[in-house]
């Protein structure tokens, strides 16, 4: 089974990355489902069939065997275990878990039609910081920080990428670290924010400040 990468970026913390290329014949022989989720598989579209799979397989890989449940704004949620976040790319799911801290994730295929849709997203201060040179790989970050924010936010509704959430001066390279925050009126949250470059794909994610 194709585990990408299994990640522990610190003692409470956890990522999976599955690629998805498995038949669902096979994928449903290494997750052994109960009747009730052969049910609910199965009234699925194609799409959403194969992204469950990939989540079910991040989450066995890890360990973890009670469902995840979701909020009324659809964010996922473990009752028994922390945080935690799911992405999809293609054919690929990124899956992070954390005991103690609000944690968001966001997997991203290189792609450079991301300028096109940048002015959405990048504010003048982060403009500012990106090379030329780089461009497509820092806007590849600044999405992800960003997306991993909204997550963790809950995906609340009237929140601005550009005008609310912010990303700190970072020097590029195969993965780092890097401040964010997000500020809406007199309200404001700081986060740590961390990406990495897997051949194709940046896979980025945030975290509440540990203190």
């Amino acid at each position: 089974m194709p585990i990408l990468h299994h990640l522990k970026p610190d003692t409470g913390t956890e990522i999976a990355i599955w690629d998805v290329v498995e038949s669902e014949a096979e994928l449903m022989g290494y997750l052994k489902p109960s009747p009730g989720e052969v049910d609910r598989f199965e009234a699925m579209g194609e799409k959403r069939r194969r992204e469950y799979l990939g989540i079910r397989c991040c989450l066995k890989h890890l360990g973890i065997r009670e469902k995840i449940c979701y909020t009324s704004r659809g964010k996922p949620c473990l009752k028994s275990r922390g945080h935690i976040s799911i992405s999809h790319a293609c054919s690929q799911v990124a899956l992070i878990v954390s005991r103690d801290q609000r944690v968001g994730i966001d997997i991203e295929k290189i792609r450079g039609k991301i300028a096109e849709v940048a002015s959405k997203f990048v504010n003048e201060a982060e403009q500012n910081f990106i090379p030329n040179s780089k461009k497509l790989d820092y806007l590849h970050i600044i999405w992800g920080a960003k997306e991993g924010l909204y997550k963790i936010g809950g995906g609340r509704r009237f929140v601005s990428f550009r005008n609310h959430m912010f990303v700190k001066p970072f020097a590029l390279d195969e993965k780092g670290r890097f401040q964010c925050w997000i500020k809406d009126g007199a309200r404001s949250a700081c986060f740590d924010g961390f990406y990495r470059r897997i051949e194709d794909v940046y896979v980025v994610y945030c975290k509440t400040v540990e203190r």
